[in-house]
């Protein structure tokens, strides 16, 4: 196999990689979404920072803006916040299995 041969063959690889990279990354971005109380919300590191604020100062009900720009009411914080840090372990989780399995693969 020339140089030439070989280079493809990396190029492939790589090539390869990065497509199932943006997949999971695109898959965990979709798993990453919350529907609670009609409201949609990207459980994002800063909305749960936000919310575990406003737990910590007895706040019962609160108004989120979601992800539609759309005002959504939240009776209970404590049980959002629980919620939210849920859909984030379980989406941060399933993305690192994955990921490491396509490292594993890959190597």
């Amino acid at each position: 196999m020339g140089n030439i041969d070989k280079l493809m063959v990396v190029a492939d690889k790589m090539a390869h990689q990065t497509r199932h990279r943006r997949v999971l990354k695109e898959k965990y971005q979709s798993e990453n979404i919350l529907f609670y109380n009609g409201g949609q919300f990207e459980v994002t590191c800063g909305l749960i920072s936000f919310i575990s604020e406003l737990s910590k100062d007895d706040v019962q009900d609160v108004v989120v803006i979601d992800d539609l720009s759309f005002p959504i009411l939240i009776n209970n914080i404590v049980d959002f916040h629980k919620t939210l840090i849920s859909q984030y372990a379980k989406a941060a989780n399933s993305y690192y299995q994955a990921f490491n399995a396509l490292h594993e693969i890959d190597t």
